[in-house]
């Protein structure tokens, strides 16, 4: 069992550092992921630093992997916030690992980081086995060179071998199971009284005093909630692109300039052979056995036991190609294979089985790419002068209405808005996040000029007015008073009836009496066990449950609110220990759960024991400042 706790804490280990830590190295490289400008450090982790860009760099990328994961959910607001306390925090915690590790000396061979490398199932092509092309695809999208990615794997196994270094307390598994067990499996069966609301029975009008007092202690839950009165001025794309007056002799002088980046170079479609790196005198009889005359198949077969669709590489062009493959395969013919190459991840023979020409495109073939490109660069410009413009208009003292007409700018007024209102309104586009910026905006002060997240429009807000939170007089809120004090009769007429119940079945009255007599029904519910029950097994809340789980047989609970309206009360009618003779599967999945809180607590320890020798200081004045 101990070897099974390291593993899992090996795992918590390599969920803490390793998706944060992809992100930092493919932006900074290795060995400079925690240095940076001493004015924005953000925190100190013994002798590294971890600053401000580092963190922004880190956190933005990690939001965009978020929004691209979950990219058909709306995560909500808070989720982005907490991105930046958690990626420092794992940060941190990578800082302090290292740290250790260097200090121990720990050391991976070359044999351990490919072996972990082609071992893992990320880089596995639907055959089962290591794809070099998924892995260089792999490596593209973080942005990191081959010899980035091997440094840091050999980190993390080292980290993994100190971690396993520990000597974890192993539990008398056995003994404390049955002991568990014995609790946990305890069986109860309960007969549960249901009384259902009653939503029928009539209840007098309130007389005038009591609805005033019920009105006093009540009328928080009739406020009437902060509304603004806003301007909103706004223009989209089309009209933005219309004021730019871009012409075709601009998109000409641009495709002049950036001709050479409106070719596609020269591809090459590959097939290749992969031999292990520890396997050389293989590798070299199989290019002997090629340069005999032997098929690249056949070799392919016999050397490295691959076929079929194995063998292709797929279509890449000079630069995608890892520096030492380049020249090699670029001077070969079609047909043609290259000699061995050689990397840190085996030994390499590629064979030419088409060139893709070079292609130019014409200046009709991109003249609207170029338009587009040239409107997103000059619109940021266009909307800092429009900006000035508003804000001088604003100054010289025409109001939002005013300076929308003179810059011909649509605009609309509102009142009454509502931070929960849809923002959904006659005559004026969907703005989405219009009422978040008329809520963060001061009366009688203007927004700055703000893109919707679909990018379509722009848009600026005047607050024109503010109505602060109120309570609404009684007058105003009567019709829904009395129904909720009528409601609130009931419900106290409804709880003295189940409380009269449950003291008649407390008393020893059988409980189907108590049902006939106060119009419920009664269920009996068997084999109830604290590790058997789920919230399909049993109607009974939680409060109820844990009442259950502490009663002898003939015992009963107190009246209890039910879900959905009504009150349930619940007689134990048996009590069973369970079998603890022998080791089941109950015992086993117990048992697993202690190793999960032993692996947990020894990471928190260990932490712990690295933030006492490499003290951790965070500068909380540099937070919050990471937008999204």
């Amino acid at each position: 069992m101990e070897s099974s706790i390291l593993g899992k804490i090996t795992k918590i280990l390599v969920l803490l550092m390793f998706t944060v830590l992809l992100f930092s190295f493919a932006v900074w490289g290795i060995g400079d992921v925690f240095r940076g400008k001493t004015s924005d450090v953000v925190a100190k982790v013994g002798s590294r630093e971890i600053t401000e860009p580092q963190l922004r760099e880190v956190a933005a990328m990690e939001a965009r992997r978020m929004r691209e994961t979950y990219k058909n959910v709306v995560l909500p607001e808070q989720v982005f916030k907490d991105i930046e306390k958690g990626v420092l925090y794992e940060m941190v915690n990578e800082a302090l690992i290292s740290q250790e590790i260097e200090r121990l000396g720990l050391r991976v061979s070359k044999e351990d980081v490919i072996n972990e490398i082609s071992t893992n199932p990320i880089f596995y092509n639907p055959q089962g086995k290591f794809d070099r092309d998924r892995f260089k695809k792999y490596l593209g999208n973080l942005g990191v060179s081959e010899a980035q990615f091997i440094e840091r794997v050999q980190h993390g196994i080292a980290a993994r071998s100190l971690m396993g270094s520990f000597t974890v307390y192993k539990p008398e598994s056995p003994r404390q199971g049955r002991l568990l067990y014995g609790y946990l499996g305890q069986s109860r069966t309960v007969d549960v009284l249901t009384i259902p609301a009653d939503t029928t029975s009539k209840v007098d009008e309130p007389s005038a005093e009591a609805l005033q007092k019920f009105y006093e202690e009540h009328k928080n839950e009739y406020k009437a909630p902060e509304t603004r009165d806003i301007t909103v001025a706004y223009l989209d794309n089309k009209s933005i692109a219309s004021r730019l007056k871009i012409n075709d002799k601009d998109l000409k002088e641009v495709f002049d300039k950036m001709s050479d980046q409106y070719q596609t170079p020269e591809r090459r479609k590959l097939q290749h052979i992969v031999i292990a790196a520890d396997a050389k005198d293989k590798a070299e009889k199989a290019y002997a056995a090629l340069k005999s005359g032997e098929s690249f198949e056949k070799v392919a077969k016999e050397y490295a036991n691959a076929e079929g669709k194995q063998l292709e590489y797929g279509t890449a062009t000079r630069e995608q190609l890892f520096e030492e493959m380049r020249d090699p395969v670029f001077k070969l013919k079609k047909g043609e294979y290259t000699p061995l190459i050689s990397t840190d991840l085996g030994y390499h023979i590629f064979r030419v089985t088409d060139i893709i020409p070079p292609k130019s495109k014409s200046f009709d073939d991109v003249k609207d790419e170029i338009r587009t490109n040239i409107e997103v660069e000059r619109s940021g410009t266009f909307l800092y002068a429009m900006q000035a413009e508003i804000e001088d208009g604003l100054a010289g003292g025409q109001n939002l209405e005013q300076v929308a007409k003179r810059m011909e700018m649509p605009y609309k007024k509102i009142t009454g808005m509502g931070a929960g209102d849809k923002p959904e309104y006659a005559d004026l586009p969907k703005l989405p996040n219009l009422i978040e910026l008329s809520f963060k905006t001061d009366e009688g002060t203007q927004s700055q000029l703000t893109q919707t997240p679909d990018g379509k429009y722009t848009f600026i807000i005047n607050v024109d007015k503010v109505q602060g939170e109120r309570v609404r007089p009684l007058e105003e809120v009567k019709a829904k008073l009395i129904a909720q004090w009528k409601q609130n009769q009931r419900q106290l007429q409804e709880t003295a009836s189940a409380e009269k119940a449950a003291a008649a079945i407390a008393k020893g009255e059988d409980i189907h009496a108590v049902a006939s007599k106060f119009g419920g029904t009664v269920k009996t519910i068997n084999d109830i066990s604290r590790i058997k029950t789920t919230p399909e097994r049993t109607p009974l809340p939680l409060p109820m449950m844990m009442q259950v789980y502490s009663l002898p047989k003939g015992a009963s609970t107190d009246a209890q609110t039910a879900p959905g309206g009504g009150f349930l009360i619940a007689k134990v009618t048996d009590v069973k220990q369970p079998e603890n003779d022998k080791l089941t599967e109950d015992h086993f999945t117990i048992m697993g759960k202690l190793e999960d809180m032993y692996g947990k607590e020894v990471m928190e320890q260990f932490l712990v024991y690295l933030q006492d020798r490499y003290p951790v200081k965070v500068y909380g004045d540099k937070l919050g400042k990471v937008r999204f």
